[in-house]
Order: structure tokens, then C-alpha cells, then sequence
């Protein structure tokens, strides 16, 4: 009887470590994920500022050279 509580106990124990184990790995990827997408926004972000700049280029060009719409 003692030794089934002892391999009871043995068991949560390991599987204690196994959700524990599970759970830094999810978090770990969920690290990942998040890194991925703020680094995939910085780069649209700045797409979009560079399409702006050069769009603002084209504008004023258009208006140094007086052509209309």
C-alpha cells in the first residue's frame, strides 16, 4: 500500500514537471510569435512611411512644374 502512494506521488510529481516544461515552451513561443509580428509591423510601418515620403515627392514635383490633377 505505502509503495502505491509512493508511486502515486512519483507520478504527479513527474507530471508536475511535464506541465511545467510544457508551459515555458508555450511561452516561449508565444515570445517568438510576438517578436515576429512587432518586427513584421516595424517593417510595414516603415513601407508605408517610405511610400508617403514618395508620394510627397511626387506631389511637389507635380506643383514645381505647375502640372494640374
Amino acid at each position: 500500500m505505502a509503495d502505491d502512494l509512493f508511486a502515486h506521488a512519483e507520478l504527479v510529481e513527474a507530471q508536475a514537471a511535464i506541465d511545467a516544461a510544457r508551459r515555458e515552451r508555450e511561452e516561449a513561443v508565444e515570445a517568438v510569435i510576438k517578436r515576429r509580428r512587432a518586427k513584421t509591423l516595424a517593417h510595414e510601418a516603415a513601407l508605408v512611411r517610405a511610400t508617403h515620403a514618395e508620394l510627397a515627392a511626387y506631389v511637389a514635383a507635380r506643383k514645381r512644374l505647375g502640372v494640374q490633377h
